[in-house]
């Protein structure tokens, strides 16, 4: 470190900072604090200047030295001199640049190796893992992206952070679910519509506007009506639109992303879902794995979970590593959604302190298994996706061999209206004739 002694100053030069004009100040001077601390009064002030600004102000010599000694302008003072400088280097940590660094250095060392993040989503796993790399990869492009998983499994924050990395990022970000309109209203919020369509009818936007610069994200595509996936296809092809009742075509420079829970190329053989659709969305296909399979970041998730919870209730709460098993081996049939619910209930009920097994146990009636058995509501759930999944196979291929509903409803043995109504359930187009 170069060094240079003039009139009992300490002067520092280095390749990022180099000494400014001295000047005679005293312990009030804001940049002195530290010095003030290391027991030196009213000396000369030299301040050292880099590319962000002041680095480090010294103040050297004066009236009162350390240890209360009388300080000398001799050589024989030079290695105290030095000696003060060692301790206020050390001291002194007034780089702006480094103030900024240190959260990001604290938060990196505090990340254990082999974590993979992509925005707010990190893991441990190796199948999530693969699914974050390659949403980074497409995430600056204006490709299409098909995100697949079960129920809760974070298709719409994975997608969220897809449009936060990509140049549209400043513009908005549109989500529709496409499972909570009736098919009726589902075209007009998805389209718009224009005012005198039918008596009361307002002029309205859709989300295809509403999201123009932006990203749109249509989640449970797989449950458009066939006659809106048709519509839905000349977007995706020549990016442009007309509203319900309109005739003013409208140009569109959106991207879209979509999500599904279901296997489309199973509705794809039942007639159900669109090839051309399918294949105009399939550009890249990132499938979610669900939670079960993520044992590694299910302790991660929760102690996330529970450190946000607490936070708002003004709560001091952890995990005892009994909770944690028995959290890991649950199968989590919800995914991601059904365990920040489940922290969520935790972190309210719980008084504070550590969160015991027991106390899973009572409040959220988990049964825990280290196999991954699904409990009573998975085989619910999945009867009952069975059992749909049956019938829109059976009914769509009846509809296919009559071609009309009445033919369908005979062949089937089934009051055409009954059929109706199920068509309508099920999400299957059903036949003008």
């Amino acid at each position: 470190m170069p060094q240079d002694l003039r009139g009992g100053a300490f002067a520092l030069t280095s390749e990022r900072a180099s000494p400014c004009e001295s000047t005679r100040a005293s312990v009030s001077h804001p940049s002195c604090v530290e010095c003030e601390a290391l027991g030196i009064r009213n000396g000369r002030v030299i301040t050292f200047r880099g590319s962000t600004g002041t680095v480090a102000t010294l103040m050297i010599g004066g009236e009162t030295p350390p240890h209360g000694r009388e300080h000398s302008d001799g050589p024989g003072d030079a290695g105290e001199m030095i000696g003060w400088f060692a301790k206020i280097s050390e001291t002194l940590q007034t780089s702006p640049d480094r103030a900024a660094r240190r959260p990001r250095e604290e938060a990196s060392a505090r990340r254990p190796q082999g974590v993979v993040t992509f925005g707010p989503i990190e893991t441990r796993t190796p199948q999530m893992a693969r699914v974050l790399r390659e949403a980074a990869k497409v995430a600056p492009t204006d490709a299409t992206v098909l995100l697949l998983g079960e129920t809760g499994s974070g298709k719409e924050i994975l997608s969220r952070a897809i449009h936060d990395a990509s140049r549209r990022s400043a513009r908005a970000f549109v989500a529709v679910n496409c499972a909570a309109f009736p098919d009726s209203l589902l075209e007009a919020e998805i389209f718009g519509i224009e005012a005198g369509v039918a008596t009361g009818v307002t002029s309205r936007s859709g989300v295809l506007e509403l999201a123009e610069g932006g990203t749109l994200f249509l989640d449970e595509i797989g449950n458009c009506p066939l006659s809106l996936q048709a519509k839905l296809l000349r977007v995706l092809e020549n990016g442009r639109s007309r509203r319900i009742g309109g005739k003013v075509e409208r140009a569109h420079d959106i991207r879209i992303l979509a999500a599904t829970n279901a296997d489309l190329t199973r509705a794809i053989d039942n007639g159900e879902f669109r090839a051309d659709l399918f294949f105009r969305l399939n550009v890249v296909t990132l499938r979610l794995p669900p939670l079960r399979d993520l044992p590694d970041d299910v302790e991660s998730i929760a102690w996330r979970f529970l450190s946000t919870e607490a936070g708002l209730l003004g709560k001091t709460l952890s995990w005892a590593p009994c909770a944690l098993a028995r959290l890991r081996g649950h199968h989590w049939p919800g995914n991601v959604r059904e365990l920040r619910n489940a922290v969520r209930r935790l972190a309210i009920m719980v008084d504070g302190g550590e969160i015991r097994a027991d106390q899973v146990q009572q409040h959220l009636g988990f049964r825990s298994d280290g196999d991954g058995a699904a409990d009573e509501h998975e085989l619910i759930l999945s009867y009952r996706r069975h059992m749909e999944q049956a019938a829109r196979k059976v009914i769509a291929d009846a509809l296919r061999r009559t071609g009309t509903i009445s033919g369908a409803a005979r062949l089937l043995g089934l009051a055409r209206q009954s059929l109706s109504v199920k068509c309508k359930q099920l999400g299957i187009s059903v036949p003008s004739t």
